[in-house]
């Protein structure tokens, strides 16, 4: 009982985590009107985990409901992979020049500083 409600717990952290920094990057972003739609996602999202878990506490065959839902977990772990890798190619070609310059010019304006903080004696 105790290790169903830590793993529980851990998720329901996680999903806060996710939701709080969606929430905060849409209005950093200066898009407030996507708001209403995470909250739409979240209480879709609650109400068809509570009718999916209905659902599966009276399947007549667990077993075969878990190996399906295995199946689906995998397919959807691979599309993941899939569109991250794909994500990877047009991060690396469009967004990563950019940053390696500001980083450059970072630490270029970080020298003397670094070097006022080595000669005052700070470590």
């Amino acid at each position: 009982m105790l290790q169903a409600f830590v793993i529980t717990l851990r998720e329901g952290l996680e999903a806060f985590l996710i939701v709080a920094i969606s929430l905060a990057y849409l209005r950093k972003t200066g898009r407030p009107g996507l708001v209403s739609a995470v909250h739409w996602g979240i209480g879709v999202s609650i109400v068809v985990s509570i009718a999916a878990a209905l659902l599966f506490q009276q399947a007549s065959n667990q077993a075969l409901w878990e190996g399906v839902l295995a199946l689906v977990a995998a397919v959807l772990v691979a599309s993941l992979i899939v569109h991250i890798g794909l994500f990877y190619w047009r991060f690396r070609r469009d967004l990563f020049p950019d940053i390696v310059a500001a980083v450059a010019a970072a630490r270029l304006t970080m020298i003397p500083i670094a070097l006022s903080l080595q000669y005052h004696g700070v470590h």
